[in-house]
């Protein structure tokens, strides 16, 4: 249901609404069900907030950790080897694994990353759709046209904040299993 329905059901609604005697809002509720709902909006918009700003920390700890192996990578030193040695050819393929583990869980990280803070857009509110005449509507009235409308969109933001702590979290592991390849691969760079 788009905002030009749900205030069109609203102009119909206000139309038929025949008002009490004593001036009482017909749909009590309405008021009420809006305000939590707005509430629970912006919490989900604040739980997005703070997952695309711990996302870009992430980011830079990956970066991080991806300079700091390539700088420990000295491929002269690896040319020395002597590789009719069955010990060197096992440090290098070992070496070799650590550096495509490294650079595989960065670019894992990364992936994930850049699909939290641009694949997954949230949805909002048009108030363009807004017109003069919903202004003078009671309240109750325009509270209770708006309820579905924002239900829809509470829920799909709510889906898209889970996927984005889904793919924070992977993003996360792929970080977390960055770092001993890293420290491996320092480790054997030491000792070339």
């Amino acid at each position: 249901m788009n905002n030009e329905e749900v205030l069109a059901e609203e102009d119909d609604v206000n139309e038929e609404l025949v008002d009490a005697e004593d001036g009482d809002n017909i749909y009590h509720s309405s008021e009420f069900i809006l305000s939590i709902l707005l509430k629970e909006y912006e919490f989900e918009l604040h739980r997005k907030n703070t997952i695309e700003s711990r996302t870009g920390i992430l980011i830079t700890l990956s970066s991080g950790l991806l300079t700091f192996a390539i700088s420990k990578i000295e491929l002269s030193k690896i040319d020395a080897l002597n590789m009719e040695l069955t010990s060197n050819k096992i440090f290098l393929i070992l070496y070799a694994l650590l550096a495509l583990g490294t650079l595989f869980f960065w670019l894992c990280s990364t992936v994930l990353s850049v699909i939290v803070l641009v694949a997954l857009r949230y949805k909002r509110f048009d108030v363009g759709a807004l017109k003069e005449e919903h202004e003078i509507n009671k309240v109750d009235v325009m509270a209770s046209s708006f309820l579905e409308l924002y239900k829809e969109i509470l829920s799909k933001n709510q889906a898209i904040n889970n996927k984005k702590a889904l793919f924070f979290n992977l993003s996360l592991i792929a970080v977390v299993l960055t770092v001993p390849t890293t420290i491996g691969l320092y480790c054997l760079s030491i000792n070339l």
